[in-house]
């Protein structure tokens, strides 16, 4: 019996460490569908905008998984991972442990089609695979203002025409 999905599903209950005040605390699961649905878009900005050549789904899916070590190491706050570079170099070698642990809990038949969401190639790491070629504001979305019916760019203003390019039909 396998206990992969039994794991996976525990992201719903790893609270992640919030940088700034949050109206509510945010868990791995939560962060990572909102991840995959920016790092979607993202890839669909730059293909059809920068004239990329980036699989959305395939990004989509490597975003779905990027934080899965989580459910066995928990969150670690992001200013103590990176405080110096033992620290850093210590917790990738422990996420890598943790995702081999996880990959090795895939039932024999299903292995293959999960390896390549956990040791994704070098040119598919997410927190680069877009960043390269994207302009600073393609990277950062509107924020939708529930309700209103508007969008508001970083400091508050409106960015209707944002909002619009957020909305078309892809």
């Amino acid at each position: 019996m396998s206990h992969f999905f039994a794991y996976v599903f525990r992201a719903k209950f790893i609270r992640r460490w919030g940088l700034m005040y949050s109206t509510y605390p945010e868990t791995v699961q939560e962060h990572s569908l909102r991840v995959a649905q920016i790092a979607h878009a993202l890839a669909i900005i730059k293909n059809r905008l920068f004239g990329g050549d980036v699989s959305p789904d395939r990004t989509a899916v490597l975003a779905l998984y990027h934080d899965a070590s989580e459910v066995l190491t928990g969150d670690l706050p992001t200013p103590v991972k990176y405080s110096n570079p033992e620290i850093a170099t210590a917790y990738r070698a422990l996420e890598r442990v943790a995702r081999d642990k996880l990959l090795s809990m895939v039932p024999e038949p299903l292995a293959a089609a999960y390896e390549p969401c956990f040791r994704p190639r070098d040119s598919e790491l997410l927190h680069g695979h877009l960043r390269r070629e994207l302009p600073a504001d393609a990277r950062r979305p509107p924020v939708i203002r529930a309700g209103a019916g508007g969008c508001l760019g970083r400091h508050g203003r409106s960015k209707r025409h944002r909002c619009k390019a957020a909305r078309s039909d892809d």
